[in-house]
């Protein structure tokens, strides 16, 4: 398969399967983001696999030692933004516009499965970003995707880290039955 760089402006930069460089000029950053993300769903399907790419590195890097340090039950701050997408279709359908979300990595796997998991782990500092794609046969059986005629969809997820805030802890899994 192709291995895919990050878009820079109007190119797009990939090795082939002889490790071959080519560079593909566009006319515009938004041409460039559509043919990527168009290429990175083919590879899912194709893969039967979660696929991910790293777009941004981080603007301030955590050190090794915590991030190796970091549990599952952790919270790694986000933005997130998703869509839906048909194998070998341009067009994507909005799922979730861009909100900021808390998650831990035991969380990602239950929505969008390990794959995307192991992408929200490799966020390692805040400003780092990457696009995750994860075909149906990767996600959660409760959160399957499909199209009108019942196929599926590849779930599209932009993320961000942002930087820790400082806010109230979050509410236990149960509340006390008498308040």
């Amino acid at each position: 398969g192709l291995e895919m760089q990050a878009p820079a402006c109007e190119s797009l930069c990939f090795y082939d399967e002889q490790g071959e460089y080519w560079a593909v000029q566009l006319q515009t950053p938004e041409e460039a983001s559509s043919l990527l993300r168009l290429i990175l769903v083919c590879q899912a399907f194709e893969r039967a696999a979660t696929v991910w790419l790293a777009l941004r590195p981080a603007t301030s890097v955590e050190d090794e030692a915590s991030v190796r340090g970091r549990s599952a039950n952790a919270t790694v701050p986000l933005m997130v933004s998703s869509a839906a997408s048909e194998m070998g279709k341009p067009e994507e359908k909005a799922l979730q516009a861009p909100a900021k979300a808390e998650l831990t990595l035991d969380e990602a796997v239950l929505r969008w499965g390990p794959g995307a998991a192991a992408a929200v782990a490799s966020l390692t500092g805040p400003g780092a970003a990457a696009i995750v794609v994860v075909p149906p046969v990767a996600q959660p059986a409760s959160l399957r995707h499909s199209s009108g005629d019942g196929r599926g969809m590849a779930v599209l997820l932009d993320l961000e880290r942002v930087a820790e805030t400082r806010s109230a802890p979050p509410l236990p899994a149960e509340l006390p039955m008498e308040l």
